[in-house]
């Protein structure tokens, strides 16, 4: 626990300079050793444990140089003796050949066997039961939740130090997509103006995120360098779910103002993806180029009160990238695919068209922004373009909801390196709580329901120990937790309004109530209160005991 804690801390600049946690965690370190050897060693620590020892080395000596263990009876004085140093499984089943045969007959060959005695298919009831909790305490612990996907603000919360205190005051981010064999490839320059601040306490750095995977399918991203005022400086790349953060990790204070320029690769950018609305073939398995220039949350993203301005994002595609797409756009999120708002989907606005959608009413004048866009062909490529500025009511793409990019679409398996299965897997694991919960939900339900249709039919709510009274007593609560267990755990952090919501809390309700019903249901039979498991010798022998 305190190794699991100590790596949770890790990260803490604290520990770092004060001392005594460490040395605390090293010491008791040190104790817990000693004690383990202590415990596998088994050597005695008192006279009165090493006198008990003694003794039970000579027994094992005896029983085994007299092979007391076979040559015993029931009636054997010894017989505790020798079965206490045997191996126990051996024992067990000496002991049970023994009480076998001095039953005799057939029909007491089971008769020895109390009511409290456990078969191996009540044993596998109650594994099954544990294993059930066990399981959803292993998921609930082990598994990522795969409904915690990255706020806008998780993406733009650095935690690197130093970032706190740089402002950005414009940004401009230039691509080239063009294919290299039977991939694509995506080239970009992210090139943005910095004021840094050399009255924070960290030497002063810039971060920016960006994408690394898209529905579960790397893109491949690589970072080929950082540069400072036309000076490279190093740089490090933190991946966290979807996004990765690339930081600068100088070492000497700037101030006033700079120009960041960060350059990075994705080697494979084409997805295996769904066909948006706005290309006509909605609903279709495609191969999807999803490029954000800038992730969505960049208005506000950088330390406050950055507001970036102009922003360009430009992208310039290669012909025989762009005669293979049959839509392609500035990327969107399209609100008329779904009521809710997180299932909004990809879409896009034709190039050339972002102007007559976004442009800001004239009533609004300059405080609604501008948008400009502009489209060059060469003799081989075409260049898209456009420059947005912030006005008073922010910025035109505001209604884009969604990073600022492009989506292109291809006919399925136009680009290798998609990977389907990926994304499959992605929904899969979207699913797999509200699977598990509805699932285990459904069997205590199932067995709540049977065991208060057996006590309507018997009449009785006592029920003698045996398979059927630990199939509910057991499995029917184990499956109600589990389902109660992932369920809290999937729904804990998500708003109220999701369907995952509304399917996973009834369901966890029902089976706790199924529950409660199965334990009122099959009450036990109330034991002696000492049981008397002899009592078969005597009926054989009445004068055993004279």
């Amino acid at each position: 626990m305190q190794l699991a804690i100590i790596r949770q801390l890790s990260h803490q600049e604290t520990l770092a300079v004060i001392w005594w946690p460490g040395v605390f965690v090293l010491v008791s370190l040190a104790v817990s050793a000693v004690v383990l050897w202590l415990a596998v060693s088994a050597r005695p620590l008192t006279r009165k444990g090493a006198l008990a020892r003694q003794y039970l080395a000579g027994i094992d000596v005896y029983a085994r140089r007299t092979s007391a263990l076979e040559r015993t009876t029931l009636d054997d004085a010894l017989l505790p003796y020798a079965v206490v140093v045997a191996d126990p499984r051996e024992a067990g089943r000496r002991v049970s050949a023994l009480v076998e045969r001095e039953l005799g007959g057939d029909a007491e060959l089971r008769a020895w066997r109390t009511t409290d005695f456990l078969s191996w298919p009540r044993l596998l009831v109650r594994a099954a039961a544990l294993l059930i909790v066990a399981g959803a305490v292993g998921i609930a612990a082990v598994m990522p939740n795969p409904y915690l996907r990255l706020s806008t603000y998780d993406r733009w919360d650095f935690e690197d130090a130093g970032t706190l205190y740089t402002q950005v005051t414009s940004v401009s981010v230039e691509a080239r997509l063009s294919a290299d064999g039977d991939k694509p490839r995506l080239d970009v320059v992210q090139t943005t103006v910095v004021d840094f601040d050399d009255e924070s306490a960290r030497v002063p750095q810039f971060a920016t995120p960006v994408l690394a995977r898209v529905e579960g399918q790397s893109l491949g991203l690589e970072v080929d360098e950082v540069r400072v005022d036309g000076e490279a400086v190093p740089f490090h790349l933190s991946i966290r779910d979807d996004a990765g953060t690339i930081t600068t990790a100088m070492t000497e204070v700037r101030s006033g103002r700079g120009e960041v320029e960060v350059r990075y690769t994705y080697t494979s950018p084409a997805v295996a993806g769904e066909a948006s609305r706005a290309s006509g073939r909605e609903g279709e398995r495609v191969d999807r180029i999803r490029w954000a220039g800038l992730v969505d949350g960049w208005e506000s993203g950088w330390t406050y009160p950055s507001k970036p301005d102009p922003v360009t994002v430009s992208v310039r595609v290669d012909d025989d990238v762009a005669q293979q797409a049959f839509a392609a756009g500035w990327l969107r999120e399209d609100p008329a695919t779904s009521e809710d708002s997180r299932d909004w989907k990809d879409s896009s606005y034709p190039f050339g068209t972002l102007e007559s959608e976004l442009e800001p009413p004239p009533s609004s004048g300059a405080k609604g922004g501008t948008i400009t866009e502009s489209d060059d062909t060469s003799s081989d490529a075409r260049v898209h373009s456009f420059e947005v500025t912030h006005g008073e009511y922010g910025y035109p793409t505001d209604s884009l909801y969604s990073d600022l990019g492009i989506l292109m679409e291809f006919p399925a398996g136009t680009w290798a390196g998609t990977d389907p299965a990926a994304r499959d897997a992605k929904q899969f694991a979207w699913a797999l709580p509200t699977i598990i919960v509805l699932s285990t939900a459904s069997v205590a339900v199932i067995l709540g329901v049977a065991a208060v249709i057996v006590w309507r039919v018997r009449g009785t709510r006592q029920m003698s120990p045996g398979l059927v009274r630990d199939v509910f007593w057991w499995l029917t609560p184990a499956a109600a937790l589990g389902a109660i267990i992932v369920g809290v755990w999937a729904t804990a952090d998500i708003p109220a309004d999701w369907p995952e919501v509304a399917l996973q809390l009834p369901a966890c309700g029902l089976a706790l109530v199924a529950a409660i019903a199965a334990a009122v249901a099959v009450r036990p039979v109330a034991a002696p209160r000492r049981p008397d498991n002899r009592a078969w010798m005597r009926a054989r022998d009445p004068q055993r005991d004279a």
